[in-house]
């Protein structure tokens, strides 16, 4: 392996692990109950995963089926396959056949796409049941919807699809999208019925003098794991008033983009043969503009003091 790949290996240890805050608990743990409910109550239970991008749906998804793995089990002689959970993404166009066929992918099943609606459909139910699934995840929920010029549709024959399998398995299912498409699935009274519990996950806040953001328990976990999986370290804590500032000018508290700054930052120092990461190199993380649509100011943050940051954002401290 040569240098520069043993500097990527080292700076994608920073992807295994994953920082949790208040509102990722909150909607972690609701829909663990949203599941658990559906078993107990023997009612189907759904929720809504929605936020902006970057602000950790998916890695929210990855951690509970982390916790809820697919397995093996012998039963007379048979192999069968367990899959408790599991993430799908609805396929635009959505048609019941390419949503039903994209389900039955994750399911395993070899030939996801023979036969007509109703034996897809079937299909789907028995493998459902078969391998025990108790969760699913359905991201990009806005494919549901047909976009037109003047007026936005739901696609009526696909929902009606999805409440009927939620209806036959039992299955809490979780529909995970974007914020802004949330009101229009109420435009189907029955589906909202469906999925009551809603988790919305917002951008870490910064907080004020009296009561510190989220942003900061964040970051200085953040800087915790990076010290022990990178071994490495910054010349100040990334949870300290400035940095905080900064960091948050510079992504507008998307966690995302937070750990893209940071991740740069570590790329930069170890490619200069130093285990340090200084605020020039979370400078020169911004300067390259991945943060651009998102950051606070259009000058560099990790140049200002906190008071200019401050006017800039136009907030107190």
């Amino acid at each position: 392996m040569n240098h520069t790949q043993s500097i990527f290996e080292r700076v994608a240890h920073i992807n295994r692990f994953i920082v949790r805050h208040p509102e990722f608990d909150h909607a972690y743990q609701g829909i663990t109950e949203c599941m658990q409910k559906s078993q107990t109550y023997q009612e189907p239970i759904g929720s809504i995963l929605h936020a902006d991008g970057g602000h950790g749906k998916t890695l929210l998804c990855k951690a509970l089926i982390k916790q809820m793995p697919s397995s093996k089990r012998m039963i007379e002689g048979y192999e069968k396959t367990i899959i408790p959970a599991f993430y799908a993404q609805v396929p635009s166009p959505a048609s019941v056949k390419s949503v039903a066929s994209m389900l039955l992918r994750e399911l395993g099943d070899p030939n996801p796409s023979s036969g007509n609606t109703t034996q897809i459909t079937l299909r789907l139910c028995h493998l459902l049941r078969q391998c025990e699934t108790k969760l699913v995840f359905l991201d990009e929920f806005h494919h549901l919807f047909r976009f037109q010029k003047t007026v936005t549709k739901l696609n009526v024959v696909v929902c009606d699809w999805i409440k009927s399998i939620v209806n036959e398995t039992q299955i809490s299912f979780c529909l995970v999208g974007l914020s802004q498409f949330v009101p229009l699935l109420e435009m189907d009274s029955q589906l909202t019925r469906r999925f009551q519990y809603h988790y919305p996950l917002h951008a870490l806040t910064l907080g004020s003098s009296t009561s510190l953001g989220s942003i900061f328990p964040f970051l200085a976990e953040v800087e915790n794991q990076i010290n022990v999986r990178c071994q490495v370290r910054f010349d100040q804590r990334l949870d300290s008033p400035l940095l905080a500032t900064q960091l948050y000018a510079a992504t507008a508290g998307n966690p995302a983009f937070i750990m893209s700054v940071i991740k740069d930052s570590v790329l930069f120092a170890l490619k200069d043969d130093r285990e340090i990461i200084t605020t020039h190199d979370l400078s020169t993380a911004w300067l390259q503009g991945t943060t651009a649509k998102v950051s606070l100011t259009k000058n560099d943050p990790f140049k200002m003091s906190r008071s200019i940051l401050a006017s800039q954002m136009r907030i107190a401290l």
